[in-house]
This record gives structure tokens, C-alpha cells and sequence, in this order.
């Protein structure tokens, strides 16, 4: 088994696959396969900490069921005059619970939000009828406690409106930037209003900066309106900083603000930017393949070399610009090794 999935295997058992994209992204095709298979099969979406929390959960579910059933479980001579509703409440809560679980063995029924929050219900109901079986949780409420639990109630309904009418005004202009031409000036505005609603979103400021990226490697003159190519590709690495503000782990901002420091002529500065980029991004064939590039630029064709080999080891398929560049780089040291045995 290579390095590259074990590490990857470990990371994402102890995070899981829901927090795992940053860590995954810069992996090899084939590492990303088998570490997905491996936890697929486990069904570790959140790791082990999220494991061991929806365990607690359940456990002490599962115990307040058990204490609570005798005192909901009606005689025979009950069920013709009793009218309660309370066993009918906690068996089927108990039923739909496991159903919810044993659907969750095979898929990812719980990142449904109506099955999530299906879920919560159920279980809040069984956890609301411990009352029955202890008077420990009967708790007398004032006009005060009424007061604090509605205005705390009332506040979290305000905060979550806010929050969804916000996102829901970003993704307007998102869906309105995705129908534009990749790169467009016309893209690049529709994403400036979504960043203008929402300036966290990291995605969003990567997509921008890389339009500008774009129009400035094309010279700026196929865009109307554009400046020149040396002001659109500062206005990339002013887009990339904000990216990095957003998410410090994202290896790519770093990446695309030294490509632009790099076609401005300004590779001495552009090294810190690559290196950084590989920190953040250690097993990434893209990463590897464009500082390949970066040392074509300054001349030093051997740690270009080195670089393109490392690319394709990671990602051999589908990674036309190292095999191209290093056949290149190949074809020129082997003339130029033929060159100096001449002399």
C-alpha cells in the first residue's frame, strides 16, 4: 500500500469523509479511489469523533427507553378504557428510529434534511417521555422561564431567517454567474455580487481570481472593457489573498498567485508562493506539475524535471502537462548532454 493512501486513510478515519475534501483534494486519483472504498465500507462519514457522539446519543436513548417503557406500556384491561396515546407514541418513535438506522448501514440517509430533522423529532419525543418515568424532569414554569426560553426561541428563528435569506441571495447570483462563459468579465461580475452578500465563501473567491488569472494570461485584449494583462493578474493575486483569509488550508490560492508572479516576470518572488503550495498540498499532481513549470521558467531544467517525474508518479493518467513537459525537458538535456560530450 502506497504512503499516499495510507495517510489518507488515517486522516479521513479520524475526520471522515464530511471534512475531509481539503485533505483529499490533492490526492491521487487511484489514493482518492481506495481510501473512498475503504471508507465507504466503514461508514465513517464523520470519523471517529462523530462516530463516538452518535453512539452517546443513541446509548442514552436507547437507556431512557428502557426506563421509560413500563411506565407507558398499557395493561390489556388499559387498552379498552384507556385512551392515552403515550405507548403508541414511544413505540412508534422507537420503530421509525431504527428504520432511520438501518437505512443509514447502507446509504446516506441522515444527509437528507427531512430525514435528519425526521429523525430529531422521533428522538425528542422519546426523550420527552422520561417525564412518566420519574418526576425528577417536571419542572414548574413561571412567567420569567416562559419569557427566556420564547425570546431565546424567537432569536434562533430570527438568526436562521437571516441566515437563509443571505445564502439564498448568493446562490441567485451564482446560478446567474454559471450560466455565463467560463472566465467572462460578465462571470466575474455576477461572482462579485455573491462575494459582496457572502465574503467567506472561499470557493466563490478562488473562481474570481482565477477569471482574472485567466484574462490576464490571454492578454486582457480578448475581454472587452479589461485593462491590460499586468493589472488584471494583480487583481488575480488580490483575489487569491482573499481566498487565503477565507481558507488558510486551500494550497491553490497559493498556487495561482505564484503562476501570476511568475508570467509578471517576478519569479523571484513567486518561490515562497509554490513552496507554500506544496505544503498545503503534498500529494497534489496538479500542484507538482505547475512547479514543474515554475522551474522551467527560471532555467533550472533538472529540478523541473524532478518535478514533472514526481507529477505523473502521483497521477500518470490524464496528466497531459507533465508527460508533455517532460518529454520536452528530456529532449532538450539529452542534446544538451550530447552538446558538451562533443566539446
Amino acid at each position: 500500500m502506497s504512503h499516499s493512501i495510507r495517510l489518507l486513510r488515517v486522516a479521513q478515519f479520524i475526520v471522515g469523509l464530511a471534512l475531509f475534501g481539503v485533505l483529499i483534494l490533492g490526492a491521487s486519483k487511484s489514493a482518492q479511489a481506495a481510501a473512498c472504498t475503504w471508507t465507504g465500507a466503514s461508514g465513517a462519514d464523520w470519523g471517529v469523533a462523530g462516530a463516538a457522539l452518535i453512539a452517546a446519543v443513541l446509548l442514552l436513548l436507547g437507556h431512557g427507553v428502557i426506563k421509560t417503557w413500563r411506565y407507558v406500556r398499557r395493561s390489556e384491561r388499559e387498552f379498552r378504557s384507556n385512551r392515552s396515546n403515550k405507548f403508541a407514541l414511544v413505540i412508534g418513535s422507537v420503530v421509525g428510529l431504527v428504520a432511520l438506522l438501518g437505512h443509514s448501514c447502507v446509504d446516506f440517509n441522515l444527509q437528507i434534511p427531512g430525514n435528519a430533522v425526521l429523525a430529531t423529532t422521533l428522538a425528542a419525543l422519546l426523550s420527552g417521555h422520561l417525564r412518566f418515568a420519574t418526576e425528577r424532569f417536571w419542572v414548574g414554569q413561571g412567567i420569567i422561564l416562559k419569557s427566556i426560553v420564547t425570546l431565546v426561541l424567537l432569536g434562533g428563528m430570527v438568526g436562521l431567517a437571516a441566515q437563509t435569506a443571505r445564502l439564498g441571495r448568493e446562490y441567485v447570483w451564482l446560478v446567474r454567474a454559471s450560466s455565463q462563459g467560463n472566465y467572462s468579465s460578465e462571470k466575474v461580475a455576477f461572482l462579485e455580487q455573491a462575494y459582496a452578500i457572502e465574503p467567506t465563501n472561499f470557493e466563490t473567491t478562488f473562481a474570481i481570481a482565477e477569471s482574472y488569472r485567466a484574462q490576464s494570461f490571454e492578454g486582457g485584449h480578448d475581454f472587452e472593457g479589461q485593462e491590460g494583462y499586468e493589472k488584471l493578474a494583480q487583481r488575480a493575486m488580490l483575489w487569491y489573498a482573499r481566498g487565503t483569509n477565507a481558507n488558510r488550508f486551500d494550497g491553490y490560492n497559493y498556487l495561482g498567485a505564484g503562476r501570476c508572479l511568475d508570467y509578471l516576470g517576478r519569479t523571484n518572488e513567486s518561490a515562497s508562493f509554490f513552496s507554500r503550495a506544496d505544503e498545503l498540498d503534498p500529494n497534489g499532481y496538479f500542484t507538482g506539475a505547475y512547479i514543474g513549470r515554475h522551474y522551467v521558467e527560471i532555467g533550472d531544467f533538472g529540478a523541473a524535471r524532478r518535478w514533472f517525474e514526481r507529477s505523473l508518479r502521483l497521477q500518470k493518467e490524464d496528466n497531459q502537462m507533465a508527460s508533455e513537459w517532460l518529454e520536452r525537458l528530456n529532449l532538450v538535456l539529452s542534446e544538451s548532454a550530447k552538446s558538451n560530450r562533443g566539446r
